[in-house]
């Protein structure tokens, strides 16, 4: 059985790995190459084919002429194809690929590996920025909401970086739409924007790229369930180190991410109806560093595929992260007190690693779930993740560590920690694998 690999290490260790571990050892060792692979099909299942980019670097900014290398092991007869975008530039690796060729921006760079005699197929993927033709970058000190307005318009298709200076009550939504490269940005993470109402603080239609950062965004004013806080709708969008805050009402979504390439990172989150939302477009997204408090719904919700979600802090939601996605990866993020589940899954070709699960004692007439995988979830990866605490004080219902439902298939669980439920395992599925986890 064939698994996704997430991030590379050494080249000495992949190929030890490759020629001594079986199947079951990709799932254990999944962590040696940048990215989930992704857009595997039933052929692809049992290969142990697999690829790694080398150079360039995920998220490096490139200029000039690159060289492209990767490594290839598990097979000895193979062929290879480099994709810019989705379009194949080369059949070898390495590949010189002269980067002015192209527009300044985000280009996704996919290596393909092909196994000759099963037709096996596995790759890796990077995003890079390109940039040979930097912009003139003007900067617009700003105080009021219509200083931002004018500097907005100022930069329109250009480049610039406006600094807000005081905290600003809103009037209307700051709608970015000119298709330009722009920075917002705050002196200090303290300086606040007021939503002032049940309107949204961001809205951001057309631009080449787009940076929110060191802002706290106030939306103890929003009176609909999921309204947006900020709507990231232009790719290439990336939002750090901003506080998202509500009230005891809990109303609001912190960001709904609705075009690819979305980075999320550093943000706080708190008293929300839900933290991120990514829809069904927004592939390649990436979500990681954040903290999430008192969500009454999902702190993190993915509709996408091909989404990094890790290394976020999760608290005292009602649900952790749901995802609905495929080819997604979920690695060391700790969920505590969940009240209701941790991460609910309904998808394929998902990976979940290293990830530290809590529930609480519940009342509820309904079951509660470190991690609850639905029937038709097929080809997930759960490895090293530890759920505990998971209980219901309903006699008819119960609190799960795990649960796998009838009608999903070839799922793998290894290494898992499930104690302190009332029950830590169920699996119901006829074809799940599973090795080496603590439950009893």
């Amino acid at each position: 059985m064939k698994f996704q690999i997430k991030s590379r290490s050494s080249i000495v260790a992949i190929i030890a790995l490759i020629i001594g571990i079986s199947g079951v050892g990709f799932g254990v060792y999944s962590t040696f190459f940048q990215h989930p692979l992704d857009q595997i099909d039933e052929k692809d299942i049992s290969s142990n084919i697999v690829v790694g980019i080398l150079d360039p670097d995920h998220e490096e900014t490139v200029s000039n002429t690159i060289e492209i290398r990767a490594i290839v092991a598990g097979s000895n007869q193979y062929t290879t194809s480099v994709l810019r975008n989705g379009t194949q530039i080369g059949a070898q690796i390495p590949l010189q690929w002269n980067t002015k060729t192209v527009v300044d921006g985000w280009w996704n760079i996919t290596v393909i590996a092909t196994d000759v005699l099963s037709g096996n197929q596995t790759q890796d993927y990077v995003n890079v920025f390109v940039l040979n033709n930097p912009e003139e970058n003007h900067i617009y000190y700003c105080s009021s909401q219509q200083e931002i307005t004018y500097a907005l318009n100022a930069i329109w298709s250009g480049a610039g970086t406006i600094i807000i200076t005081e905290n600003i009550i809103l009037s209307n939504t700051i709608t970015i739409s000119g298709g330009g490269s722009y920075i917002i940005q705050g002196i200090s993470p303290s300086i606040t924007i007021d939503c002032n109402g049940d309107r949204a603080a961001f809205t951001i239609l057309m631009t080449k790229t787009c940076l929110i950062k060191d802002l706290t965004l106030d939306a103890a004013d929003l009176t609909t369930s999921f309204r947006g806080i900020i709507y990231a709708m232009a790719p290439s969008t990336y939002i750090q180190n901003v506080r998202f805050l509500g009230d005891s009402d809990k109303l609001g979504t912190g960001i709904y991410v609705q075009n690819e390439d979305t980075r999320v990172s550093n943000c706080y989150f708190n008293n929300l109806q839900e933290g991120i939302s990514v829809s069904l477009i927004a592939e390649y997204s990436y979500i990681s560093e954040n903290t999430f408090i008192n969500c009454s719904s999902a702190a993190i919700t993915i509709a996408s595929k091909r989404v990094i979600c890790e290394n976020n802090c999760i608290n005292s939601c009602f649900k952790g992260i749901m995802n609905i996605g495929d080819f997604c990866s979920f690695s060391n993020n700790i969920l505590y007190q969940c009240e209701d589940t941790g991460i609910y899954l309904y998808g394929d070709f998902n990976t979940f690693s290293g990830n530290s699960i809590t529930g609480i004692s519940v009342n509820q007439t309904k079951n509660n779930f470190g991690i609850f995988v639905v029937s038709g979830s097929d080809c997930n990866v759960f490895t090293g993740n530890t759920m505990t605490l998971f209980t219901n004080l309903d006699l008819t219902n119960n609190g799960y560590g795990m649960m796998i439902q009838v009608t999903c298939g070839e799922n793998t669980v290894v290494g898992n920690t499930m104690l302190f439920n009332d029950i830590n395992y169920a699996d119901f599925a006829a074809t799940t694998f599973e090795y080496g986890n603590n439950y009893i």
